[in-house]
């Protein structure tokens, strides 16, 4: 296999998941679509 073969590096997703129950969210919303649960960004969620 050569560099260009390659499909890049891999992407963590963790931070996008409901911290609640754990589905991905989908785009453009403030709740969890599976359990209502606030979704905030990661930066929110270190401070606290």
């Amino acid at each position: 296999m050569t560099d260009a073969d390659d499909g890049g590096d891999a992407v963590c997703w963790l931070g996008m998941l409901c911290p609640e129950c754990g589905a991905m969210p989908g785009e453009g919303t403030d709740r969890c679509w599976r359990c209502g649960a606030e979704l905030r960004p990661d930066e929110e969620r270190e401070a606290t």
